[in-house]
C-alpha cells in the first residue's frame, strides 16, 4: 500500500501558540487550569459553557477563544470573537486570539491580515510576531516567517513556544539536522514544554524513517505531550505514525480511532487507522477505513490507491474474490481519473483484472494492454515490467517456441526491471523465469 503522508508540518498550530493570561472569571481560570494538567476534555466542557454567557472583559473573551482554539474548536472560538478581531482599535489579545483560530482552520492568509493590522500600528507584541511566523510558514512564504520569528525570539528569549516554532521553521527549509539540534537545547531549557515536546516529536519523525531508535524516541516525547494535551490533534497524529512504522499496530490503531471518533476529523486520520488494521491483517477493517478516508477526499488518488489495494488483500483471503476484485478494480479507475499522469493506479487496475483467475486468457490479455498504458507513462517502472514479463513468459512458456514475441518481450521487461531493482531481490518464481531466458 501505498505510505502514509509524512508527518506534516502542520502539527499543532494551536500547540505552538500557547498564549497565557492574568486570572480573570473564577470558571475560565478554572477551565485554563485543567487544560494545564492536561485535562483537556474537561477544559473544553467548560469552556463551551462559557460560551452561553461570554465574558464582558475583551481580553477575557480572548483567554476564552484562545481555549477553544487550543482544545481543538477553533470554529467556536471563532464564532465567539465575531468582528471584533477586524475592528479599530481592538485589544492586541483580541486580534491575536482570532488569528490563532484562523491558523487552526487552515486559514492563514486571514490570519495575516488581522496581525498585519497590529504591526501598521506599531501595537505589536512577541505574541504578535510569533503567530504572523507561524501563519507565514503555514503559507509557504519562509522568508517573511523566518523574520518574524526571529523578532519574536528576540523579543521573548525565553519563550518555549517561540524556540519550538524555529524548529518548525529549520524542518520547513529542510535542515532536519539542525532542527533537531536546536529542538533538543530547547528541551534541555523547557522540559514539560508540550510545545517543544511536540515539534521535536515531529523532527524525530521526519528524520527516523525505519530507524527503529529514533522512532522509539519519538514515540517516548510525542506520548508526553499525549498526557500534557490529549487533545492535541498533531502530535497524535504523528505519534500514530511513529507506533505504525515501528509495527506497533494494536497500539497506532487506538490512537487513530480517538482521532477518528472526533468531530471534524479529516481522511488522514481514517488512512493511519486503516494502515493500523492492515498491518494487524484485518484487512476488512482496514478497507472500512479507507472508505471513510476516500469519502472525505474523494478525488485524492492516494487515499483511492490505499483503498484498491486494501480490497486487494481481501480478495487474496477470499475463496470467491470476484467481487472484492471488481470493487478494487472501480477504485483504481477513479485513482486515474484523479492522476491520468501516474502508472500506479493501471498497475493496481492490471492486477485487480487478473485476479480472479490467473489463468484466464482473456484476463491475462486485459492485464497486459493495462500494464503496456503504465508503462507509456513510466517506462522504467519497476511492478508494471516485471508483472507484464511474467504475463509474457507464459505466454512463450506454453508453446516453448526458442524465438517469438513473449520470449523477446519478456526477455526485454525482465532487463528493464532489473536495471531498477536486482533480481537476487525478486521473488523466486520471477527469478527463475528470468534466468531461463537468460540462459537461452
Amino acid at each position: 500500500m501505498l505510505p502514509c503522508r509524512g508527518p506534516a508540518l502542520l502539527l499543532s498550530l494551536a500547540c505552538l501558540a500557547a498564549c497565557g493570561g492574568d486570572a480573570g472569571a473564577p470558571d475560565l481560570a478554572a477551565a485554563e487550569a485543567r487544560f494545564a494538567a492536561g485535562q483537556g476534555e474537561e477544559a473544553l466542557r467548560i469552556a463551551r459553557a462559557l460560551t452561553e454567557a461570554p465574558p464582558a472583559d475583551e481580553r477575557d473573551l480572548a483567554r476564552l477563544a484562545n481555549l477553544l482554539t487550543e482544545c481543538g474548536d477553533a470554529p467556536a472560538a471563532l464564532r465567539l470573537l465575531g468582528d471584533r478581531p477586524a475592528r479599530p482599535g481592538a485589544p492586541a489579545e483580541v486580534v491575536e486570539a482570532g488569528a490563532l483560530a484562523y491558523i487552526r482552520s487552515r486559514e492563514p492568509a486571514r490570519a495575516v491580515l488581522a496581525l498585519r493590522t497590529l504591526c501598521d500600528a506599531n501595537r505589536t507584541g512577541a505574541a504578535t510576531h510569533r503567530l504572523l511566523g507561524m501563519a507565514l510558514l503555514a503559507r509557504g512564504e519562509r522568508g517573511p516567517a523566518r523574520e518574524a520569528i526571529e523578532e519574536a525570539r528576540r523579543r521573548a528569549p525565553d519563550d518555549a513556544a517561540a524556540e519550538a516554532l524555529f524548529g518548525w521553521l529549520l524542518l520547513a527549509e529542510g535542515r532536519t539536522d539542525e532542527a533537531l539540534a536546536a529542538l533538543r537545547a530547547a528541551r534541555r531549557r523547557f522540559s514539560a514544554s508540550p510545545e517543544v515536546l511536540s515539534t521535536l516529536g515531529l523532527a524525530l519523525l521526519s528524520a527516523s524513517g525505519a530507524d527503529r531508535a529514533g522512532l522509539g524516541e519519538a514515540v517516548e516525547v510525542l506520548s508526553k505531550v499525549r498526557s500534557l494535551r490529549p487533545l492535541d490533534r498533531g502530535s497524535q497524529m504523528n505519534l500514530g505514525t511513529a507506533l505504525n512504522r515501528l509495527g506497533r499496530f494494536v497500539e497506532a490503531e487506538a490512537v487513530f480511532e480517538r482521532l477518528a471518533a472526533v468531530a471534524g476529523a479529516e481522511a488522514e486520520e481514517w488512512i493511519g487507522l486503516g494502515f493500523a488494521r492492515a498491518g494487524r491483517a484485518d484487512f476488512r477493517g482496514a478497507v472500512a477505513a479507507f472508505e471513510r478516508a476516500a469519502d472525505l477526499s474523494p478525488r485524492d488518488a492516494r487515499v483511492l490507491m490505499n483503498l484498491g489495494n486494501a480490497y486487494l488483500e481481501v480478495a487474496r483471503l477470499d475463496r470467491e474474490p470476484t467481487e472484492a476484485c471488481a470493487r478494487a478494480a472501480a477504485v483504481f479507475e477513479r485513482a486515474h481519473q484523479a492522476a491520468p499522469g501516474s502508472p500506479e493506479p493501471l498497475v493496481g487496475l492490471a492486477r485487480a483484472t487478473l485476479k480472479p483467475d490467473p489463468a484466464r486468457d482473456d484476463l491475462a490479455k486485459k492485464a497486459m494492454e493495462i500494464y503496456r498504458r503504465a508503462l507509456a507513462l513510466d517506462p522504467g517502472h519497476f511492478e508494471a515490467n516485471l508483472n507484464l514479463a511474467l504475463l509474457y513468459y507464459d505466454l512463450w512458456n506454453a508453446d516453448r517456441r526458442a524465438e517469438g514475441e513473449g520470449f523477446f518481450r519478456a526477455k526485454e521487461c525482465f532487463e528493464r526491471a532489473a536495471a531498477k531493482v536486482a533480481p537476487e531481490q525478486w521473488d523466486p518464481p520471477a527469478r527463475r523465469a528470468f534466468e531461463e531466458l537468460k540462459a537461452r
